[in-house]
């Protein structure tokens, strides 16, 4: 099997994903907190298939988020980082991660995401 490609509407997706959270995020509130937070480095590595909850646990650690999923959603991920990230970046990886098994992120408010099965748009193209 190939690498999947991600298709532009899934990318502008993504792009809105990241865009929506940054903007409902109480951090960007600050611009100087926004900056002091965005310095932490944080290490997201899952080299081996690991369950999603398990990822949504050290996730809600780490950007101090509530995830809520339907169990019937918890699939086996994996991410590979050469060392830490910015929180920014691994936040967009994490999203990324996401959106290669067919999910996304939901803003429910500030603090709270849902995991949600992404929509497939079929073009007619």
């Amino acid at each position: 099997m190939g690498e999947r490609k991600i298709n532009s509407i899934e990318k502008v997706d993504l792009e809105r994903d990241v865009e929506t959270l940054r903007n409902h995020s109480d951090i960007n509130s600050n611009s100087t907190i926004a900056a002091d937070i965005d310095e932490i480095k944080v290490r997201i590595d899952f080299p081996k298939p690991t369950l999603l909850s398990a990822v949504l646990s050290k996730m809600a650690k780490v950007f101090d988020y509530t995830f809520v999923m339907e169990p019937g959603l918890d699939r086996r991920i994996q991410v590979f980082s050469h060392g830490e990230l910015r929180t920014s970046d691994a936040f967009e990886v994490f999203a990324a991660s996401l959106g290669s098994v067919g999910l996304r992120l939901v803003f429910i408010n500030e603090k709270t995401l849902k995991i949600a099965k992404r929509k497939v748009i079929k073009s007619r193209i």
